[in-house]
């Protein structure tokens, strides 16, 4: 699996959920806490599973609810999305999103398209619907901590520490953040997304370390959480 146990700082400033099976201090892996603020707990569905320290989905119908904590991710209207990701096949699929009932609107996400042929990570919102990606090409197998920030106006990608150029491929590059959507009957997911009443998109492979802020992380402060973070995933 790759998986290696070892401590290191990450930046906690503005940190306002995190869920990582390897770092659970409850020792419970039949549910997610957002370890921030444990009162916020999320559950397994369909499968979904801890495997050597990460969860692992498989692309199918399995995902997390972390349902619980909307209320938190979407008190600020700038931010950081850090996680680990490995996809075992490559096919599209969703790592974070906000969603409810309606079609195409209402919705905040971070996922891997098919981008003419390639698969990158990109970010959707709306209600305006904006879709950015990176230009990062994306290999099966192999891990990446793709980090997503807005000031509010701008979405930057980051990849393994460093900064990548981003694309609009549909709307503008706005920084819409988790606070923008709205959603009838709202679902927070780690795997997939709710869209039309529906969850969809699953997660082929395995997410882990997913980190969010209220604040957009500087250059310096990424770089410290790659760091802190990179000997557990290759």
């Amino acid at each position: 699996m790759g998986v290696h146990h070892h401590k290191s700082p990450i930046v906690t400033d503005g940190l306002v959920f995190q869920v990582d099976a390897d770092n659970d201090l409850s020792g419970n892996i039949s549910n997610v806490k957002n370890i921030v603020k444990p009162t916020e707990t999320g559950s397994f569905v369909n499968g979904a599973s801890v495997v050597d320290g990460v969860y692992d989905f498989d692309g199918v119908d399995d995902y997390i609810d972390n349902s619980s904590s909307i209320t938190t991710v979407q008190s600020n209207s700038t931010g950081t999305v850090d996680a680990w990701v490995k996809l075992d096949t490559l096919t599209q699929g969703w790592i974070i999103g906000l969603g409810g009932d309606e079609l195409n609107l209402e919705i905040f996400s971070l996922s891997v398209r098919d981008i003419s042929g390639n698969f990158n990570f990109n970010v959707t919102s709306s209600p305006a619907t904006d879709i950015v990606y990176a230009d990062t090409n994306l290999v099966a197998g192999t891990w990446y901590n793709i980090v997503l920030t807005s000031n509010g106006s701008t979405w930057e990608f980051y990849i393994n520490g460093e900064q990548d150029t981003t694309s609009v491929l549909l709307g503008v590059n706005s920084g819409v953040w988790f606070d923008a959507p709205n959603p009838t009957n709202p679902l927070l997911t780690l795997g997939a997304i709710k869209n039309n009443s529906v969850v969809s998109l699953f997660w082929d492979g395995k997410i882990a370390n997913t980190k969010i802020y209220n604040k957009a992380l500087t250059a310096t402060e990424i770089q410290q959480n790659y760091n802190a973070t990179k000997n557990k995933y290759h």
